[in-house]
């Protein structure tokens, strides 16, 4: 924007030129920059210039309009094309190709006068010669737009006033932008054009956007704060969007993501006088759709103008916008309202990891359990603390609780209490979500908006053991004479095995062990006395249906006692 000292008594002629400029990208996925130049960029008496800043809500638009709303007359300031321009390629230097300007357009009242930067350093032209337009002046300008537009910006000057109104400035301004003048009609080719002031050159450059955009739907995203209303929305990155056209109308892209500016845009094709587009959100978690404040506005015609839209009575997230022209610029506002991002919840779950040794190796299986599932004699309870600084109470595994606030509680205290009942079995190991826990101390967990869900897991190792224990229930023989043993399948670890009392053996989970005994000769101190032949075993246990011998199951830690007694005859036993 050209801030030379000859605009003065123009500026708000200026600054309704950019607003026509500015409104008109509302509603379109659009960014824009705002440069300055007098005797330098910025120009001398006005703010920095500034990057890319989005324009497509409403209140960002209104933010950018708000950057020129105070200017006032200029300073002194000369018209330094050379800067102007070159400013914007240094700004394009800074950044990668995808992130560089799109168009520059040039809006100036005069032909350049100075040139470089800083032409005025002590407050008088550095090049005595300059203050004129002359060679040196153009030849630099011309340099500094050959490099913006090797950068892959477009150039577009617009020449308003007076000072650029003949024939001999358009050539001036034919040599930063292009040799096509503008027409009236070709606005999307045009180079450059010459206007006797800011409002038509406003016009023109609303025109400019809006023919860059027909026939198009373009959809802004605007979230309403929890609490809040439509007023205090802000634009929505990286919303989905899909696009459905009446056929046979085309439309690209089908799917897309609104981007930085909170917008994206539905380029439509098409033959027939008008088309249809359904528009389809993908609603994301937590936040809630807000149908009856989606809004769609015609642009074409340089004033916002109501479109019709259906809405899907089964799908809050879908509308229809009817009957788009081959000359339409439709812009639709759709509301989503957040979720509460203070509020949150808790849901604790868990569950059991049980290591058992299965193998006749020692090898080991791993089972896994939730809560409620787990072998008898696994237990535990959970303890939750807070909301609002409550102290720690029982809470159901699995069962949310409520109320908490992120910003006064922060955090919440999860401990529990581990029972182990079964002899065989041991706590070996417990986190919460990955992370270390010791039961009884807990563990504290950061508070995040929403549901927060963490899983307690007890690791527990069991083994099954087996002891065999003789007994002599009558007579004069001791439990030393017989010989105890365990039997168990090839594929399971062996039982114990040994005289009076055995060791304590672990033996396979489940396996089901035939307990056997022997009246020895000649151990274990030479020859069996002949009383032996007379104790007949005594078998309390209990008898396996499925088995046509007495057995023992393995589960946990047992001892089975086997006890005989003094008779008259000879019997046989069976020994499970």
């Amino acid at each position: 924007m050209d801030l030379s000292s000859s605009v003065t008594g123009y500026v708000d002629d200026i600054k309704g030129a950019l607003d026509s400029f500015v409104e008109s990208l509302q509603g379109t996925p659009s960014q824009a920059a705002l440069f300055t130049f007098g005797t330098d960029s910025p120009a001398n008496g006005y703010d920095a210039n500034t990057g890319l800043l989005p324009v497509a809500t409403a209140g960002d638009n209104r933010t950018f309009r708000e950057l020129y709303t105070d200017w006032g007359n200029p300073d002194t300031n000369y018209t330094n094309w050379d800067r102007g321009i070159g400013a914007v390629a240094d700004a394009n230097a800074a950044h990668p190709e995808s992130e560089r300007f799109d168009m520059a357009v040039v809006l100036t009242d005069g032909n350049p006068t100075v040139y470089g930067p800083n032409p005025t350093p002590n407050g008088q032209l550095d090049d005595r010669n300059s203050g004129y337009t002359r060679f040196r002046e153009l030849g630099n300008a011309t340099a500094s737009a050959n490099l913006l537009k090797s950068q892959g910006t477009r150039i577009l000057v617009v020449g308003v006033g007076s000072g650029v109104d003949g024939p001999d400035a358009a050539y001036n301004l034919r040599t930063i932008s292009g040799r096509d003048p503008y027409t009236g009609d070709n606005i999307r080719e045009a180079d450059y054009f010459q206007t006797d002031d800011y409002e038509p050159a406003g016009h023109a450059l609303r025109d400019l956007v809006l023919a860059n955009c027909a026939p198009s739907v373009s959809v802004v995203k605007q979230i309403v704060p929890y609490g809040g209303t439509t007023e205090n929305a802000y634009a929505g990155t990286g919303w989905e969007f899909t696009g459905t056209p009446s056929p046979p109308a085309t439309v690209t892209p089908t799917t897309g993501r609104t981007d930085s500016t909170g917008a994206m845009n539905f380029d439509l094709g098409f033959d027939t006088e008008t088309a249809d587009l359904q528009v389809e959100e993908t609603q994301q978690s937590g936040y809630t759709s807000m149908p009856e404040e989606t809004e769609c506005v015609a642009k074409e015609s340089g004033e916002d103008q109501l479109v019709p839209i259906t809405q899907d009575p089964g799908n809050p997230e879908a509308f229809t916008v009817e009957g788009v022209g081959v000359n339409s610029v439709v812009s639709c506002t759709v509301y989503n309202r957040a979720p509460d991002l203070d509020s949150a919840s808790v849901t604790v779950d868990k569950q059991w990891e049980v290591t058992r040794t299965t193998g006749p190796n020692g090898e080991t299986t791993t089972d896994t359990y939730a809560a409620g599932d787990q072998p008898t004699g696994l237990n535990s309870s959970l303890t939750l603390a807070g909301p609002d600084g409550a102290g720690a109470g029982t809470q159901a595994w699995g069962d949310p609780r409520e109320g908490y606030s992120v910003s006064e509680d922060g955090s919440v205290h999860v401990d529990e209490n581990v029972t182990i009942q079964p002899s065989g079995c041991e706590l070996t190991g417990t986190d919460i979500d990955g992370q270390a826990m010791t039961p009884g101390t807990g563990a504290d967990m950061e508070l995040t908006s929403g549901s927060n869900e963490w899983t307690i897991t007890n690791e527990v190792e069991c083994h099954s053991r087996l002891r065999l224990n003789k007994n002599v229930a009558s007579g004069d023989l001791g439990p030393q004479w017989w010989q105890l043993r365990a039997i168990g399948p090839d594929d399971v670890l062996p039982g114990p095995n040994g005289r009076t009392t055995t060791d304590w053996a672990e033996v396979t989970p489940g396996a089901t062990y035939q307990l056997a005994e022997r009246a020895d000769t000649p151990e274990p101190e030479g020859d069996a006395p002949h009383d032996i032949v007379h104790y007949v075993q005594n078998d309390q246990r209990m008898k396996d249906p499925d088995l046509s011998t007495r057995s023992r199951r393995a589960r946990g830690a047992a001892r089975s006692r086997a006890a005989s007694r003094a008779v008259g005859s000879p019997p046989t036993s069976r020994v499970p």
